[in-house]
C-alpha cells in the first residue's frame, strides 16, 4: 500500500507535502510497464548468438510466487495523501496515540513514510515488501528523506544492505543534542550498522555505555546484539530509550518476520492469494496487541474463521459513508478493525492494577467448572496484589473469593456506552442463525447494562434484545444530508465495481473514456448504515434507490452560486412518500402533523416551530400567503416561498387546485423537464468540445512544423490585409511582432501569391477547429434556451 505524493485529491483542503520528490506506486508501475522488444535476426553466425553466449542473453526467468506471496495481484491499490491523513486521524487508526506502525505490503513505502513524518510519537515504523522493484524504490524514498530532511528534522542512514533492508533514524535537534549526556553503564540505543542479513527478527540496537571520551561527544558502546564494543560513537547516533525514532524497510515474506503483527497500527496486504494466506493473516491479527488497529482492503467478516469477538469494527468505519480516494476509485471502501479482548480471555495484570476499583464489574473464570461468572469487586489489597470478588448467584458467603491479579482469571468489564445512549447495532438473531445480511445495522437505544458486560438494546421497531455484546454495538453515524435535502447524484451505482473474476475495476480509467450520469434527487430517508433512500427527479424507470451511497451525492447548495448559471434554477420539488405521510386526511392534520410534513419537505425546524405556535392546521395551511408568512409570522422570505411551493404541490396532488393553478403546475413541470434536458445537452456538448480540444492539442504538439507554417501563412495574410488598410509599417511590425524588413517584404505580395500549406495534419487541424466552433455555437443556443426557460419558471414560482 502506498500514498501518492504528486497526484493529490483535489478536494483535500490541506494535502500532505513531503518537500522532496517521492516515487509513488502509480509512477513506478507506469515506468516499469512491459515494452515490446525488437525481434533479433537469426541469419548468419555471430559470436553473440553462439550457444555459449545464448544462455547469458536469455531473459531472466520470473521467480515462482510463494503460496503466501503478496506481489502476485494484477491490481495495485494506492491511497492518496489526503486519504492517508484521514485514515490516521483519532476516529480511525488513531496514529496520535500509537508508538508503532507496520505496513505489511508497503509498496514504495510512501504511506508509512507519511505517517512517520506526520506523527512524531511513532517511534518504530516498519515496511515489508516482497517485490524487488518496489523495495528498490522504497529505499530511494528513504534516501531522499535522508538527503533532504523534512521541515527542521534531519535523518541518519543506519543500515543499507542492498535488496535486503534499509534502516534510518531521526537525528536529535541541535538543542536536544547539546543536552545529551551519558554516563558509564547507561543503557542506550546506538544506531550503528550491525550488517545482519537476517530479516526474521528486528535488529537490536540496544547497548551499554562503557566509556566517555574527553571531548564529551564520543562514547564507547557495547552492543547487545554483537557483544562487541564500538569505539568513538558520536552522540548524534546515541539515544536514551524512548526518544529514538526508527524507520525500517525490509524485503521478504511478512510471515518470516517474527514481529510483523506486534504493532499498534497494522496495514494488511492488499493482494491476498488464497484461503491459507487469509487464515495466517487472521491468526496474526489475533496475536496483535490488545487495542491495536488494523487496516484491511478486504471485508474480514466474510473470511472463514473470522474471530468476531476479538476484531471489532471501528465506529467511524462501520458506516458506508466512510470511503477514500485511491488510484482505482474516488470512493474506495476500506475496513478498519480494533483488536479487543474476548469475553473469554483474562485481562492483563497491568490493566487490572490500573483500572480496577471497588465496585467494578468483572467476570471470573472458575478453574473447576471452566465457566465464567459475573462478579463485583468488594476489596483491593495492593500489598498482596489480590482482589476480593463476590460472584453473582451464590448463596451467602459462598460467592466471595480472593484472587491474585496475576492468576489470569479475571476479565475487567469496561463500558463504552451509557444507559439511554442512542446507538446502532447488529441483530443478534440474524448473527446466531448466520443469515446472509447478518451484518446489517439497525438503530437502537441502550436500555440497561448486564453484569456479564453485554447490553439490553431496544431497536427502532420496539423489539428488545437482552444480551448484545459490545463488539456488535457502534456509536451513531452523523449523516451529511437530512431528509428533504436536494442533491446531485452521480450514478456510480450503475457501474460495476468488479469484473467477472471478482477483481476490482479501475473506475478512474473507465471514467476517462465515459461520463458518469448525473441526476437531481431528494433525500427521503437516512438509513442506519450511512446510506440514503433517494427519489430521482424526472427519472421514469427506477425513480427510487433504497441505499444510495453518500459519497455519490453532492448538495445542491455546494453547486449553486450567483455566478454559476449552470445550476442556478428552481429545482422541481418532490413531496414526501405516501408511506411516510397520510395524504388522505390532510384537512384533519393537526399543527404538529403540518410541522412534521414540512420538516419532511426540507423546511427548517425553526420555521415549522413558528407555524406550530400559530396553530397552522390542515385547513389553515391552504389559506397561507406571502404576506401572512413574512409579515405576520415573521418567517424568512426564502422559507415562505418554499412553504408556498410545497403547498401548491399538495393542492395539485389532492386535486384541490382550480383550472388555472393546474395549468400552472403542468407548465412548471414541463419547464423543469426542459431545464434538465438542456442542462444534460450542454454537458454533452461541453464533453465533446473538450474531447476535440484535447485531440487538437495532441495533433498540434505532434506536428509542430506544420503548425509553424500555418501560423506564418496567417501572419502573411494579416500583414497584407493591414497594408491594404493603409496601416503604417511600424504599427504592423509592432502588432505582428515582426521586423520592419519582414513587413516591407510581405507588403509587396498579393493575397493570391501567398500559398497556404496543405499537409494532411493541417487539414485535420482545420476540421477540428471547425468542429469546435460548431460546438461553441450549439452550446450558446442551448444556453439561450436554458435562460429563457429559467426566467419563465421563476415567474411561476415567485
Amino acid at each position: 500500500m502506498a500514498s501518492e505524493s504528486v497526484k493529490r485529491n483535489n478536494n483535500a483542503s490541506n494535502p500532505f507535502a513531503y518537500g522532496f520528490k517521492v516515487h509513488s506506486l502509480s509512477q513506478v508501475n507506469h515506468q516499469n510497464a512491459p515494452k515490446s522488444q525488437p525481434a533479433t535476426s537469426q541469419k548468419g553466425k555471430n559470436k553473440k548468438n553462439s550457444p555459449k553466449n545464448r544462455k547469458k542473453q536469455a531473459p531472466p526467468q520470473q521467480e515462482q510466487a510463494s503460496p503466501f506471496s503478496t506481489s502476485t495481484s494484477p491490481v495495485s491499490i494506492e491511497l492518496y495523501s489526503s486519504s492517508v491523513s484521514r485514515l490516521l486521524d483519532p476516529a480511525h487508526l488513531d496514529a496520535s496515540s500509537a508508538t508503532s506502525l507496520h505496513d505489511l505490503q508497503c509498496g514504495t513505502a510512501t504511506a508509512a513514510l507519511q505517517a512517520f513524518l506526520s506523527f512524531t510519537n511513532l517511534r518504530k515504523v516498519l515496511g515489508i515488501e516482497q517485490n524487488k522493484n518496489l523495495f528498490h524504490w522504497a529505499t530511494q524514498n528513504l534516501l531522499a528523506l535522508v538527503k533532504n530532511g523534512y521541515e527542521d528534522n534531519r535523518y541518519l542512514l543506519v543500515e543499507n544492505i542492498p535488496s535486503t533492508k534499509m534502516t534510518i533514524a531521526q537525528k536529535s535537534s541541535e538543542a536536544e543534542s547539546q543536552k545529551k549526556v551519558f554516563a558509564v553503564g547507561d543503557i542506550v540505543y546506538c544506531f550503528i550498522p550491525l550488517k545482519s542479513n537476517n530479516i526474521k527478527k528486528r535488529d537490536n540496537y540496544q547497548g551499554v555505555i562503557r566509556s566517555v571520551h574527553d571531548d564529551g561527544i564520543h562514547y564507547d558502546v557495547e552492543m547487545a546484539a554483537t557483544k562487541t564494543v564500538t569505539k568513538k560513537v558520536h552522540r548524534e547516533s546515541v539515544f536514551k530509550p524512548g526518544t529514538e525514532r526508527v524507520f525500517e524497510v525490509v524485503r521478504g515474506n511478512l510471515f518470516e518476520r517474527s514481529d510483523s503483527f506486534r504493532s499498534d497500527i497494522i496495514l494488511l496486504p492488499y493482494s491476498i492469494s488464497n484461503d491459507s494466506f487469509r487464515s495466517l493473516l487472521l491468526t496474526g491479527c489475533k496475536r496483535a496487541p490488545i487495542g491495536s488497529r488494523i487496516l484491511s482492503f478486504s471485508h474480514l467478516e466474510s473470511w472463514d474463521g473470522f474471530p468476531s469477538y476479538q476484531l471489532r469494527r471501528v465506529d467511524a468505519n462501520v458506516y458506508d459513508n466512510d470511503r477514500y480516494d485511491t488510484n482505482l476509485s474516488p470512493h474506495q471502501r476500506l475496513y478498519l478493525y480494533e483488536h479487543v479482548l474476548s469475553p473469554n480471555q483474562a485481562s492483563s495484570p497491568k490493566d487490572i492494577a490500573q483500572h480496577c476499583a471497588v465496585g467494578s464489574h468483572v467476570t471470573v473464570r472458575d478453574p473447576k467448572q471452566q465457566r465464567w461468572f459475573s462478579a463485583d469487586v468488594i476489596a483491593l489489597n495492593n500489598a498482596t496484589k489480590t482482589i476480593t470478588i463476590n460472584k453473582d448467584g451464590f448463596l451467602g458467603d459462598t460467592g466471595i473469593e480472593e484472587i491474585k491479579i496475576d492468576e489470569q482469571r479475571l476479565h475487567l468489564i469496561r463500558r463504552r456506552f451509557a444507559v439511554n445512549d442512542l446507538v446502532t447495532a447488529y441483530c443478534m438473531k440474524m448473527i446466531e442463525t448466520e443469515q446472509d445480511d447478518m451484518y446489517t445495522l439497525y438503530r437502537g437505544q441502550v436500555v440497561a447494562h448486564k453484569k456479564d458486560g453485554t447490553y439490553l438494546i431496544q431497536y427502532e421497531d420496539g423489539e428488545q434484545t437482552p444480551a448484545v455484546p459490545d463488539v456488535y454495538i457502534f456509536r451513531c453515524n452523523r449523516p451529511k444530508y437530512e431528509e428533504g435535502d436536494v442533491c446531485i447524484a452521480s450514478r456510480y451505482d450503475n457501474i460495476r465495481e468488479c469484473n467477472d473474476d471478482g477483481e476490482l475495476i479501475n473506475l478512474k480509467q473507465l471514467m476517462e473514456k465515459e461520463t458518469v450520469q448525473e441526476n437531481q434527487c431528494v433525500i427521503r430517508h437516512v438509513n442506519p448504515d450511512g446510506t440514503y433512500r433517494v427519489e430521482f427527479v424526472n427519472v421514469r424507470q427506477y425513480p427510487y434507490h433504497d441505499s444510495f451511497c453518500e459519497s455519490f451525492l453532492r448538495s445542491i447548495s455546494e453547486i449553486i452560486s450567483d455566478d454559476d448559471t449552470k445550476f442556478n434554477h428552481v429545482i422541481e420539488p418532490r413531496l414526501p412518500l405516501n408511506m411516510e405521510i397520510d395524504y388522505d386526511k390532510v384537512l384533519q392534520w393537526r399543527p404538529n402533523l403540518v410541522a412534521h410534513w414540512l420538516n419532511k419537505c426540507g423546511v427548517q425546524e425553526t420555521t415549522t416551530q413558528i407555524l406550530k405556535e400559530n396553530k397552522v392546521n390542515g385547513v389553515f395551511l391552504f389559506d397561507l400567503d406571502v404576506d401572512l408568512l413574512t409579515q405576520d409570522m415573521k418567517i424568512a422570505q426564502q422559507d415562505a416561498k418554499q412553504i408556498l411551493l410545497y403547498m401548491r404541490l399538495l393542492k395539485s396532488k389532492l386535486h384541490l387546485s382550480n383550472e388555472e393553478e393546474q395549468q400552472n403546475e403542468a407548465e412548471i413541470t414541463q419547464l423543469s423537464i426542459q431545464l434538465q434536458q438542456a442542462q444534460q445537452e450542454m454537458k454533452q456538448i461541453e464533453d465533446l468540445q473538450q474531447h476535440s480540444l484535447e485531440k487538437l492539442d495532441k495533433l498540434m504538439k505532434a506536428n509542430q512544423e506544420d503548425v509553424n507554417k500555418l501560423k506564418e501563412y496567417e501572419l502573411k495574410l494579416k500583414c497584407v490585409h493591414l497594408k491594404n488598410k493603409k496601416v503604417p509599417p511600424n504599427n504592423i511590425a509592432s502588432q505582428l511582432k515582426k521586423s520592419i524588413k519582414w513587413v516591407q517584404k510581405m507588403s509587396k505580395l498579393k493575397p493570391s501569391q501567398i500559398k497556404k500549406p496543405t499537409s494532411t495534419a493541417i487539414k485535420q487541424m482545420e476540421a477540428l477547429q471547425a468542429e469546435i466552433s460548431n460546438y461553441k455555437r450549439s452550446h450558446a443556443e442551448k444556453q439561450t434556451q436554458y435562460e429563457q426557460a429559467r426566467m419563465k419558471l421563476r415567474q411561476f414560482t415567485q
